[in-house]
């Protein structure tokens, strides 16, 4: 048994060094206080290895996969080492970024990931009305924000500079909305008596039918531009910081890093109606984050595009309570503790 007050090993999913990791985890390390020693996970350490703390974000990526086989396989490897890890006094902290996983909606996802939330004995979630709409949890629960992203873009600073256009950027992936923004923004240039804003949309497609359909649709829409693949991290800022706003009309949104990357670099952003966006609205104020509800008004998202570029606010959102030093010793309290409960 360590010393009270030594430091306190973590072991994380996915790796926080690996390229194309969400910036969230790696932007998290390197918050968290002195005293916090982070590992990559693998099997081998998390079964093997010494450590306090196995810490997972997004688990079906380390349980699931697209074939049915071999989701056995990683399911098996995934939850005997939380099981293992469990059995051995140590704690199992599990960020809960989506209430419903990207990916994995079969009856056997479905299971696995139900077995894992039995096996996390830390649930943290990103919003209070996040962890509200999850329910009752066996798990102890905590609500931890999520922090801005200051770390990785710089100094957050406003800019000052003309902002035209609108901008959908990220995964481009089924359950982000990107049909219905096409249908509502079809409609905005057939209705306009003026000049439009244009659309752009900006990202990888890892699925090839669905990319496909996505191109096909942009083709019969005059004024958006399409660019899939990878861009990189100078021309995406470059990009949010000129937009007059971000859109988000993703059919299922709960906490959204593209919306929290969007507000750090001082674009607002119109996203479909939540409760953690409204959440979100309350802190940062309504000019920051405009939200639609298409299932009481549908042309409340053509509303929202029409006045965007009139309706610009100056300055920065207030995110003080997402300051990444800030979020980073919340993490590391939350590790202490369950170290001290394990003793």
């Amino acid at each position: 048994m360590r010393e009270e007050g030594g430091p306190v090993r973590v072991v994380m999913h996915p790796d926080p060094a690996r390229a194309g990791t969400n910036p969230f985890v790696p932007d998290l390390v390197a918050s968290l206080p002195s005293w916090c020693e982070v590992s990559p996970y693998s099997w081998w350490r998390a079964t093997t290895g010494r450590y306090d703390v196995l810490h997972v974000h997004w688990p079906e990526y380390l349980l699931l996969a697209r074939r049915r086989p071999r989701t056995v396989g990683k399911a098996v490897l995934g939850l005997t080492a939380a099981a293992w890890a469990r059995a051995r006094g140590r704690s199992v902290v599990w960020t809960v970024h989506n209430a419903e996983p990207h990916a994995g909606h079969d009856a056997l996802s479905r299971t696995v990931l139900r077995v894992w939330a039995r096996l996390a004995d830390r649930h943290v979630h990103l919003s209070r009305a996040g962890a509200a709409a999850a329910g009752p949890a066996r798990a102890a629960v905590t609500v931890i924000e999520h922090a801005d992203y200051s770390s990785s873009t710089g100094v957050r600073r406003a800019h000052d500079g003309p902002r035209r256009g609108l901008l959908l950027f990220g995964r481009i992936l089924p359950y982000k909305g990107v049909e219905e923004l096409l249908d509502a923004y079809a409609r905005l240039r057939s209705r306009a008596q003026g000049a439009v804003p244009r659309l752009t949309i900006l990202g990888d497609a890892p699925d090839p039918d669905y990319r496909a359909e996505v191109e096909r649709r942009v083709e019969d829409v005059e004024g958006v531009t399409l660019r899939i693949g990878h861009v990189d991290d100078v021309e995406l800022h470059a990009a949010i910081r000129t937009a007059a706003a971000v859109v988000a009309p993703y059919r299922r949104i709960g906490s959204s890093g593209v919306v929290l990357l969007a507000l750090t670099l001082g674009t607002p952003v119109i996203a479909r109606a939540s409760s953690s966006m409204a959440e979100l609205r309350d802190e940062v104020g309504e000019q920051w984050l405009r939200l639609f509800d298409d299932t009481t008004d549908p042309d409340a998202l053509v509303a929202a595009l029409s006045t965007a570029e009139d309706e610009v606010p100056a300055g920065l959102p207030d995110l003080s309570r997402r300051a990444p030093r800030s979020v980073g010793r919340r993490y590391g309290d939350l590790y202490r503790s369950t170290v001290r409960g394990a003793r």
